[in-house]
Parts: structure tokens; sequence; C-alpha cells
């Protein structure tokens, strides 16, 4: 027998500068959250390029989660964790972004308790919207004199935790 095939879901928005400038040309990736990754056998991240009038579009969704980055050179990267379900009115969801310009930078050194440098820590920088589902997310690792690195920051507060082994230190930072 035949199988008829329903369209699916609709994930839609706009990308746009902090000024509400519509921005083409940015690349948005849609990825499955919590999906193994495509060389585990998962399924690969969708990716398109916003139109010039800042449009993208996904068609032909599951209802799942899904997490939706944004990235465009000169901006600082944003994301979002989106559930896509059955029964919205219109079958469409809607995520719209606002980039500001990433003309900064978080370094610095990690030390421990004795003022010796701690390699090969993880490091994470987050900042999320308070007026936005939308949130900024960066991962670095410490080198073998306790340095990191984070490129591409808007100025705002950050929140900085460090894990690895025994520690764990949340700290906010503002840029």
């Amino acid at each position: 027998g035949d199988i008829a095939l329903g369209a699916g879901l609709l994930l839609i928005g706009n990308v746009l500068a902090a000024d509400g400038q519509r921005l083409g040309g940015a690349t948005v990736t849609l990825s499955e959250l919590g999906a193994q990754p495509p060389e585990g056998g998962g399924p690969e991240p969708r990716t398109a390029t916003t139109a010039p009038d800042g449009e993208y579009r996904f068609d032909h969704l599951a209802p799942r989660q899904f997490t939706v980055e944004v990235e465009m050179e000169g901006f600082a990267p944003r994301a979002a964790t989106l559930a896509l379900v059955f029964g919205a009115a219109t079958g469409n969801t809607r995520q719209d972004f606002r980039l500001l310009p990433a003309g900064e930078a978080i370094a610095g050194q990690v030390r421990d308790h004795e003022d010796r440098p701690v390699p090969g820590l993880s490091l994470r920088l987050s900042q999320q919207d308070r007026n936005a589902h939308d949130y900024f997310d960066a991962q670095a690792i410490s080198d073998a004199q306790g340095r990191f690195r984070f490129d591409a920051i808007a100025a705002g507060l950050y929140q900085l935790e460090a894990t690895g082994g025994s520690w764990f230190l949340p700290k906010a930072l503002t840029v």
C-alpha cells in the first residue's frame, strides 16, 4: 500500500542586528537535541543561510527538541533550544535572533589555591538573554600554562564555569 507523508512542522525566524537591521547571509544550524553525533549514526545538522531580508526556514521537521545556532561574521553567536510539537495553531514555530557586535574577548589564567597554573580544565562561558529564549554558550580548555581565551564576545554579563577533576567554579563576569 501507499504511505502518505505529512508536511511536518515548520521553523521560521529572522536574524537581526541589535538596531533592528535585517541580516542576510547569517548561517543558521539546526541540530536535534540529545541526538548521537553524525559519526555515531545520528542525524546530520541542517543548515540554512538567511535571505537578504534576514529570514530563515526549516521545513518538514518531526516533533522533537532542537538547538538552533546562528553565526555571522562580526557578531557574537546566539543559540536557542526549542521543542517543536504538533497541535500549534499554524503548525509553525518562530524563533527570531538579535545579534550583538562581537568586538570583545575574555582571556585569563586558571590558578589553583597554591597559585599554580591548572592545565586541561574545561571552561564554559554562557549568557542568557532575560528578555528572549536565546543564549550564548562557548567552551574552552585551559592550555599547559592554565591560559584560556574566548573570542568574538559581545559586551554584557556572562557566567564562567570551570569544571574538571575536583574543580568547579561559577563566576559572574562583565565584559
